[in-house]
């Protein structure tokens, strides 16, 4: 039956071709033709076609379509009504019901609240007496600067100008302009520049806020995180529950209370900045109170760096001698403003303002400035800066003989 369907097939199709295609139809149809297509089953199986050793189960056709029916429900829309009831047996004497273990859990969080209340009053008021701190910090800040000289000393006020003035007038050894060196140990209260103990405590401080701001932002990145997850099941699942009315219901931080946080934050680190120039106001205060006390501080910082000085510029002379004596001098390879330096003073120092050079003081080597003293000795490449060249009169990578001007620092004190 199959073989004689085929080949009705195959002659409907043929006839069909020949209507729609008259004239070529005997050129375009002729594939309609062959039907010896339709024995090739019988062909590879032979007999075995029409066998029925292995009949269909009883039912299968009824399971069959009720499968189709229940695929083609699945694909429509269906709702799910339970109905349920709770049998609750009869009560027992020692037994606990939800509403003894409501209130026993009330219990021992009211027990453990009136702890927690309880040391936090006491933190509070403990705190309430911090400020007292701020005046023993105050007073013990006083003592040392009236029993320690060098207590907190290094600041350069009115009177260490007025000092170092003074000295220059008379043509004594003065201590300003600062050398390089100096420069990170001598601070003016008003100058912008911090020393390092200063700039310690602002990048301990704020290595200590980059952690709590790295916390903080983890604890609102997983809120935002577990606020998307609940709004994705929120938005793409639709359930009823009518006995848990309690469930959290997932909001949004807001972005105005994030954008506080930080700044927050960002005021707590200009603090360290502040505070940093606050606490050199501390000097000035106790100075307008106790100046005769200022003035002896600030006589004994000037003497202090004017020995400092003296003993550093000796031991670089006896440095350079030695080195000089023994060859180990390293010679500078002069550059072309070098060059143009001895031959056109004028026009080096003019690009000198654009184009840095790379020399420095032999002695504190200061980087070359428009003042600096080269050697007059054209085999020499060396130069000092205007303080050092005002000390040593001579360049002691050329003469290594044994010279000292001496220290007029004792007399000069001692008159003060």
């Amino acid at each position: 039956m199959g073989v004689i369907a085929c080949r009705k097939g195959f002659k409907e199709a043929e006839e069909r071709c020949f209507r729609k295609l008259s004239f070529i139809g005997y050129l375009l149809c002729w594939p309609m033709k062959l039907t010896f297509i339709c024995r090739l089953v019988n062909v590879f199986l032979g007999d075995r076609m029409c066998e029925g050793r292995s009949p269909v189960n009883v039912g299968f056709g009824e399971s069959y379509a009720t499968g189709e029916k229940i695929s083609s429900e699945m694909k429509m829309d269906f709702s799910l009504n339970v109905q349920y009831k709770l049998v609750i047996p009869g009560q027992q004497v020692d037994q606990l019901t939800p509403q003894d273990v409501t209130r026993t859990i009330k219990n021992e969080f009211d027990v453990h609240k009136r702890y927690f209340d309880y040391i936090f009053k006491i933190i509070c008021r403990i705190l309430g007496f911090m400020f007292i701190l701020v005046f023993v910090q105050a007073k013990n800040y006083n003592n040392s600067y009236l029993r320690e000289i060098q207590f907190d000393n290094f600041y350069i006020t009115a009177y260490f100008r007025h000092i170092d003035a003074r000295r220059k007038r008379k043509g004594k050894r003065t201590l300003l302009p600062l050398k390089r060196a100096e420069k990170n140990e001598l601070l003016d209260v008003l100058d912008l520049r911090m020393s390092a103990d200063e700039r310690s405590k602002i990048v301990k401080g704020s290595i200590r806020l980059i952690f709590q701001i790295l916390v903080v932002s983890i604890i609102l990145f997983v809120d935002n995180l577990l606020v998307d997850v609940l709004l994705i099941l929120q938005r793409y699942s639709w359930i009823d529950y009518h006995q848990l009315v309690c469930l959290p219901s997932p909001r949004l931080s807001d972005v105005k209370e994030n954008t506080l946080i930080y700044i927050i934050y960002a005021l707590i680190w200009i603090l360290f900045f502040i505070e940093a120039y606050g606490i050199r106001m501390r000097s000035r205060i106790c100075g307008f109170f106790y100046p005769k006390r200022s003035k002896k501080r600030i006589l004994f910082l000037y003497n202090e760096w004017l020995k400092r000085r003296h003993s550093y510029l000796h031991y670089m002379k006896q440095k350079i001698r030695k080195a000089a004596r023994r060859n180990r001098l390293t010679s500078f390879k002069p550059t072309f403003l070098d060059k143009l330096q001895r031959k056109k003073p004028f026009l080096a120092k003019l690009f000198t303002l654009f184009v840095p050079s790379g020399r420095k003081c032999l002695l504190c080597e200061e980087p070359e400035k428009a003042d600096f003293h080269f050697c007059e000795n054209k085999k020499c490449d060396f130069c000092y800066c205007r303080q050092c060249w005002d000390e040593i009169k001579q360049c002691y990578a050329c003469n290594t003989k044994d010279y000292d001007n001496g220290s007029d620092l004792t007399d000069d004190v001692d008159d003060w």
